[in-house]
């Protein structure tokens, strides 16, 4: 039973992709011994197109993009409080060549299936976890992805330390974050150069990510006396800065 973290290919966020420019060369000659039936062009359109491209970067997610929790025993769970396991740690290792500046944006692909009490239990706020399925209409629970500089999250840029920081709305605005969750539709995470409080320009970013799991009271749960799967799916997608 694992929860999955995976990427797909980078979403170019507003990567420089110019539209189809259609430029018209006219030309004109006097009708000189031409019959009158005849029925010359006198115009022809040309086509002038192309692509730009942003710098290539790739994501990789260690462990094979998994944070497994392995087999969780039905008696370790909690009939009263939510169970919050140990964390798993999964390092989000970003190339760019040549360098570019990017974030990282992130989406629930079991949305819908948060446990409300598991969420309550890692991060008070609703919005920034994710679901891990569901069984028989009944929400399993919930996990957190945490980046930062804190220990255990520090980010490294080309080598050296580098600041966390993150964007509630798109870009505009940055916040630097010891230790920040990811929100999942919402916020652009990215690094700054030591001083630095915008995104910088890098060709290797590290940045690992801190997952952690909790599960729903056992009330909450499904019949616990058959295997219940957990089952969590979330993108992790590059965006041109």
């Amino acid at each position: 039973m694992n929860t999955r973290l995976t990427t797909l290919r980078p979403a170019h966020g507003r990567f420089a992709c110019l539209p189809l420019a259609r430029f018209v060369v006219t030309a004109s000659a006097a009708l000189c011994l031409v019959p009158l039936g005849a029925h010359a062009a006198q115009s022809a359109d040309l086509t002038v197109k192309g692509m730009i491209r942003p710098a290539a970067c790739n994501a990789d997610l260690s462990g094979g993009a998994t944070a497994d929790f392995g087999v969780i025993s039905a008696r370790a769970l909690s009939a009263t409080t939510p169970t919050v396991l140990p964390a798993r740690i999964v390092t989000l290792t970003i190339t760019c060549n040549p360098g570019a500046k990017v974030a990282i944006t992130t989406t629930d692909n079991r949305s819908g299936t948060v446990n409300d009490a598991a969420s309550a239990a890692l991060i008070g706020t609703p919005g920034y976890t994710f679901g891990v399925g569901e069984v028989g209409g009944k929400n399993i629970g919930a996990y957190s992805l945490m980046l930062g500089t804190n220990a255990g999250v520090q980010a490294t840029a080309d080598g050296r330390n580098v600041t966390a920081i993150y964007s509630q709305d798109g870009g505009n605005a940055w916040i630097s974050s010891l230790q920040g969750p990811a929100q999942p539709g919402v916020r652009l995470h990215g690094c700054a150069a030591p001083g630095e409080s915008l995104p910088g320009t890098f060709n290797l970013i590290t940045q690992p990510i801190k997952v952690t799991l909790a599960l729903g009271k056992t009330g909450d749960l499904p019949d616990l006396s058959q295997d219940v799967p957990i089952d969590g799916l979330a993108t992790i997608s590059l965006k041109y800065l």
